[in-house]
């Protein structure tokens, strides 16, 4: 059974949404990849939150990361701030064909207008739904894509 949240935040420094999907275990890959310098500090921010909350580290995962700037590039090019992607596509449409392995939940956090990927994930950790999906149990890797003021951040679980 998928659950679907969705959630919008619009506030003058922060537009922001997010949407979680639950799936039973899939085939497909995952590939961890090193966090590109533009992220690091980000993901290190995110990270002490999951840790905090005694999760593992989220790991760079090539799929996910390929699903963020999939979604990207449909919000820059059509200027829609949204979660439906490309000829209607879902998040789980977008992490499938990106080939991960889905093994429970996915998570996406889009936000606008933020001067950094370090403003975006301070953002997100200060929205409970963006939390949420930061610190969502058994989630272990990461893709996040930017580019023009706009961040996507899709997060799973592995098989």
């Amino acid at each position: 059974m998928r659950h679907v949240v969705l959630a919008v935040l619009a506030a003058t420094a922060l537009t922001a949404c997010t949407v979680r999907y639950t799936v039973s275990a899939e085939s497909g890959e995952n590939t961890p990849v090193a966090t590109p310098a533009g992220y690091a500090s980000a993901l290190s921010t995110m990270n002490a939150a999951r840790a905090e909350a005694g999760l593992v580290p989220l790991t760079g995962s090539a799929e996910l990361m390929s699903a963020a700037q999939t979604q990207l590039s449909h919000v820059v090019s059509t200027g829609q701030f949204s979660h439906t992607g490309p000829g209607g596509n879902t998040l789980g449409d977008r992490v499938r064909g990106a080939g991960f392995c889905m093994g429970g939940p996915v998570g996406e956090n889009l936000a606008y207008g933020q001067q950094s990927a370090d403003a975006a994930a301070a953002g997100w950790l200060q929205s409970p739904l963006h939390r949420a999906n930061i610190l969502a149990q058994g989630t272990d890797y990461y893709g996040l894509a930017d580019a023009e003021g706009y961040y996507v951040m899709v997060i799973g679980s592995a098989c």
